[in-house]
Order: C-alpha cells, then structure tokens, then sequence
C-alpha cells in the first residue's frame, strides 16, 4: 500500500498533467483562431480564390459569352465589379465579334501583402493563356498581374486586376 507521500506526490504530479493539457489546448484553439495558424489559413483562402478569380477573368468561351461575363462580375468586387457592369454590353459586343475563346491556367501565384483586420490582400500572379479563334491555331501567351483582393460574404474576390508589363520587376 503506497504511503501518504506517494499519494500526495502522485496527486501534485497529476494536477501539474492536467494543468498542462489545459493550457496546451487553450494555447492551440487561441493559435487556431488569432494567432499563426489562423493566418495562414487565411493566406491558402487568398491563394485559392486568387488562383480561381484570376483564372476566370481571363477565361471565356466565345459560344456562352453570357454565361462568360456573368463569371467576370462574379469573380470581382469594388471598382473592378463596376467597371465590369458598365462595360459589359461593349465586351459582349465585342467576344461576340471577335469569337475567340481564352482559357487561362494561374501557374504561380503568391500573397504579398495581406491584412486580416482589413480583409485585404495583394497578390502577384503568372498565368497561361490559350487563345482559341473560331478559325484557326491557338496561341499561348504568359502574362504576370499584380491583383488586389477584398474579403466579402461570398469569400474572397478580386477588387483590381493589373497586367504587369514584360522586364519590369520588382522596384523596393
């Protein structure tokens, strides 16, 4: 039968077990929801919509224009949505002249500024695009862009969208 210091210095030992555990998963849900881990969880949300947004505003099937322009508008917020709203009788006038379909593949993209509080991120982008003519041989270009995006209710979307011009970097 253990002695009374046994008992005693087995019930220390559990409480200080027990205290850890506590405080190891207090630490993890306070990391989990405003610390390190939750930042970058938010930074893979930016990565992937930017990848998808980005893609689909250089994409479109010249026979569902319509369809097309709706995924334009639904990729963007803020200025970029309303530019996108005011132009779009124009753009559909011309894909539907013009009858070429783009397929764009985002290659590379990474978060370069991002600000939780503000629900605000800039990315830079490389991207592939397949132009496709109704008649004719498809083209591929790579383009870079530099996009802002805005944390909304449906998640993240694109506020502006930049074309970086060929040779010129980075100037920090």
């Amino acid at each position: 039968m253990p002695s009374r210091a046994q008992w005693t210095f087995s019930l220390v030992i559990l409480a200080l077990a027990m205290a850890f555990a506590s405080w190891s998963a207090w630490s993890y849900v306070d990391a989990r929801h405003d610390g390190p881990l939750a930042f970058e969880q938010e930074r893979d949300q930016v990565l992937a919509a930017a990848t998808s947004e980005i893609a689909v505003l250089n994409s479109i099937d010249a026979s569902q224009v319509d369809s097309g322009l709706r995924a334009w508008q639904d990729a963007a917020t803020g200025p970029l949505r309303d530019s996108l709203r005011q132009a779009e009788s124009g753009n559909r006038q011309n894909l539907q002249q013009q009858r070429v379909s783009s397929a764009a593949t985002v290659q590379q993209v990474a978060v370069i500024q991002l600000d939780r509080r503000a629900g605000s991120a800039q990315v830079i982008a490389s991207i592939s695009l397949t132009r496709k003519p109704q008649a004719g041989p498809a083209s591929t270009a790579r383009n870079r862009f530099h996009a802002a995006l805005q944390r909304t209710g449906e998640g993240w979307k694109v506020r502006t969208l930049t074309a970086i011009p060929a040779g010129e970097g980075h100037k920090g």
